[in-house]
């Protein structure tokens, strides 16, 4: 037993030793940090102007050497109108013959439906 309590005193002074050691430490610490050094201080920026503010989305200037677009006549010079499904054979007027279908299916199975 006495053995082993003055081990157990050696280790709480040597916690104590070191605990203190420790806090003498973090006050040498603390008061380098708190030293104001002219050597560590950040210099004072001077604040400068605004030149201008632009709202809105920015508009690069332009790289053509053209000023204007050409007139709307000559936008169309060789140019046809758009004619819908012109690249798919037999394409004009499925609606009316899938509509036409969708019907005739409907009244099959309404009948259908209401044969008892």
């Amino acid at each position: 037993d006495d053995s082993q309590s003055l081990s157990q005193t050696l280790s709480v002074s040597m916690e104590e030793n070191s605990l203190s050691e420790l806090e003498e430490q973090k006050k040498l610490l603390l008061a380098q940090l708190n030293d104001v050094s002219p050597l560590c201080s950040t210099p004072e920026s001077r604040i400068g102007k605004i030149k201008s503010v632009d709202f809105g989305t920015p508009i690069l200037p332009s790289a053509s050497p053209y000023a204007r677009l050409p007139s709307a006549e000559k936008f169309s010079v060789n140019i046809c109108d758009v004619i819908n499904f012109e690249n798919l054979p037999d394409s004009t007027g499925k609606y009316k013959k899938m509509s036409g279908l969708i019907r005739k299916v409907r009244t099959k199975l309404s009948r259908i439906n209401s044969e008892p």
